[in-house]
Order: structure tokens, then C-alpha cells, then sequence
């Protein structure tokens, strides 16, 4: 999925789009509820070393929030990693080339559903 596919996606499914709160970074941006201004997902652009992941470059990732019971079913999936830069017990890192699009729908919903 590129940034592009995941702004879209999440216009149409949560009707909002991405904000950029660091004046000095166009590219990672934040995903908020219209009510209450919290986040629910963080898009970010990452060095491949810094995730652990081969290869070099960058990958694009999406943090979501789990909480710590649902975690640990997913931390096993492809593309499912312990938060880049988050509290590693209530966010995962999705790596957006490599999940699979049932898991990345699934996880989402759920960051919605527990920062609404």
C-alpha cells in the first residue's frame, strides 16, 4: 500500500485526512478524530535498519494503537511490528508493503474504536 492508497483509504472509511504537525516534515503525518483531536494512526517513513527489517532504504509504517490483550495475537503476523516510536505496549507498527490487507483493516478499526 503507498501513502497515497492509505490517505484515501482513510478518507473513505474514517472521513479524515492526514495533518502534518511538525512544520519541518511533509512527509509523516497523523491521522486524528474530528471530535476529540486524538490520534489513531501515525504514518511515518522509516530506515529499514532502525525496524530490524532487510534491506536498505525506507519503509513505510503505520502505527496504530492495540492495547496490551490484542498485542500479542498480532505482533506474530507478516509486516506487524512493536511501535516505532510509541509506547510499545498499546501501539504496533504496521509495515504497509508487507501485512496483508485483511490485518491492516482489522487494525485500524481497532485504533479508531479505542481512541474515539
Amino acid at each position: 500500500m503507498t501513502k497515497l492508497e492509505l490517505i484515501d483509504y482513510i478518507a473513505n472509511r474514517f472521513s479524515t485526512d492526514p495533518e502534518y504537525p511538525w512544520e519541518d516534515d511533509q512527509v509523516d503525518c497523523v491521522f486524528r478524530h474530528g471530535n476529540n483531536k486524538k490520534w489513531f494512526a501515525l504514518y511515518m517513513e522509516i530506515e529499514r535498519k532502525c525496524l530490524g527489517l532487510e534491506g536498505s532504504g525506507t519503509a513505510s509504517i503505520l502505527n496504530v494503537k492495540t492495547g496490551p490483550l490484542l498485542q500479542g495475537s498480532y505482533l506474530g503476523k507478516p509486516g506487524i511490528l512493536p511501535a516505532y516510536h510509541m509506547n510499545k505496549t498499546n501501539w504496533v507498527s504496521i509495515v504497509l508493503d508487507t501485512a496483508d490487507q485483511k490485518t491492516f483493516e482489522e487494525l485500524l478499526d481497532i485504533s479508531w474504536e479505542l481512541t474515539k
